[in-house]
């Protein structure tokens, strides 16, 4: 999102809820079509990031990136 912000406004981004989550925002989420291909997509995600997800280098990335 910092990213996105400071590359092309904050005016351009645009939420969309979804069925799953209603209004609650999950900052980073990755989303995918909700079909097989899709589903394996976001399993194989969710196991990598188990490897990083408590890793300093990962968390101040996220701190980074995700700040407005």
């Amino acid at each position: 999102m910092n990213y996105f912000i400071r590359t092309e406004g904050k005016s351009k981004l645009q939420y969309y809820y979804t069925t799953e989550l209603g209004e609650t925002p999950i900052p980073g989420a990755v989303s995918c079509t909700n079909n097989t291909w899709g589903k394996n997509v976001i399993e194989h995600v969710n196991e990598a990031l188990n490897s990083i997800v408590d890793t300093p280098y990962y968390k101040a990335s996220q701190a980074f990136w995700l700040s407005p």
